[in-house]
């Protein structure tokens, strides 16, 4: 006996939804597909009882700046591949309210696609403010818009109308498309190397980790000097981190190079660039540090370990040479 319903057909679609979820786990090359999907691919008819309304639109790297026209540059200074745009309304048939000139519907999601993971978390980190609810594998949110990075997708979730409360209604979109992203990625390996605690003192603030590649990033995060000092490319990873301190927090720079000879070459330009002459004395000893007070007061000091440079600036000279210490210890730690 056959028969047809609406529980009927939801239910069959339960059971080939987790046949996907099971594949995925159990096959590389369905999780390898998985991974690969195209952004548009997420942005489903329905989303958390919202419906979207009119075409996914969808940009590559030639034409981002058509839909981003000043805001491509951060996600074009990472491995940028893909994304596309969906807008949604809890009545596809009202008429819109957004406050948002050019923009439809109540609620705005763009879903970006990076070359890797490491890449959409960079992306993600570059604002990380706000509260942090339990989407992807991290998540910001505040005042009606949602942050998170889970794969090698990036998401952003916005209200589009005056909404008195948002929270749940952009939560639980941002958590429905999380759910459909099958794969995770890894966070970036440079993480590892930041100490939770600087001398036992000053704590990591989570929300200041940022990880990125050129130089046009850490002008944006923190303006160390003209020129390009640190040789920063789309090769190199770095990823720049802040202390909490007073009467302002300690900022920490790590670089990977490709090579030591690199990153010799960037300690070298760096002290030439920011040091006074004195203090840019080459040294015999590679694995010393190199500090300077500056004249606001506060000290600024770089070193090298193999491929790596770390920089810290913004510190105390008093505490600056433990910090250093601290620094190549815990990162030979990690290393071994």
């Amino acid at each position: 006996m056959f028969f047809h319903s609406a529980s009927s057909t939801l239910f069959l679609f339960y059971l080939m939804w987790v046949d996907v979820c099971v594949a995925a786990i159990v096959n590389p090359t369905q999780n390898n597909i998985m991974n690969n999907q195209p952004p548009a691919f997420f942005l489903s008819d329905t989303l958390a009882g919202y419906s979207r309304i009119g075409a996914i639109e969808t940009y590559q790297p030639h034409n981002l700046y058509e839909y981003m026209n000043g805001g491509a540059e951060l996600y074009l200074a990472y491995a940028f591949e893909d994304m596309a745009v969906g807008y949604y309304a809890l009545d596809p048939h009202k008429k819109s309210d957004s406050i948002y000139a050019g923009t439809e519907g109540d609620v705005l999601v763009e879903i970006f696609r990076m070359k890797n993971a490491e890449d959409a978390y960079g992306v993600y980190s570059d604002d990380a403010t706000g509260e942090h609810p339990d989407i992807g594998q991290d998540a910001c949110y505040a005042s009606g818009f949602l942050r998170f990075w889970k794969g090698r997708y990036f998401v952003k979730v916005l209200i589009l109308i005056d909404h008195n409360e948002p929270r749940d209604s952009i939560l639980a979109i941002g958590k429905a498309i999380a759910d459909s992203i099958l794969t995770t990625g890894s966070r970036p390996e440079l993480l590892r190397f930041l100490p939770k605690k600087l001398n036992e003192t000053f704590p990591l603030i989570r929300d200041r980790v940022t990880y990125f590649h050129t130089e046009n990033s850490l002008n944006k995060i923190y303006y160390v000097a003209d020129g390009n000092p640190f040789l920063l490319n789309a090769k190199t990873e770095a990823v720049f981190a802040e202390y909490q301190a007073q009467p302002k927090p300690i900022k920490v720079l790590i670089i990977r190079y490709d090579d030591t000879r690199l990153a010799q070459n960037a300690r070298d330009t760096f002290e030439k660039a920011y040091f006074s002459e004195s203090a840019a004395n080459p040294r015999e000893d590679s694995t010393s540090f190199r500090m300077e007070t500056l004249e606001d007061g506060y000290a600024a000091a770089i070193t090298r370990q193999e491929n790596l440079l770390i920089g810290c600036f913004d510190a105390e000279s008093t505490a600056m040479q433990s910090i250093m210490k601290q620094f190549w210890d815990h990162i030979h730690q990690q290393k071994n």
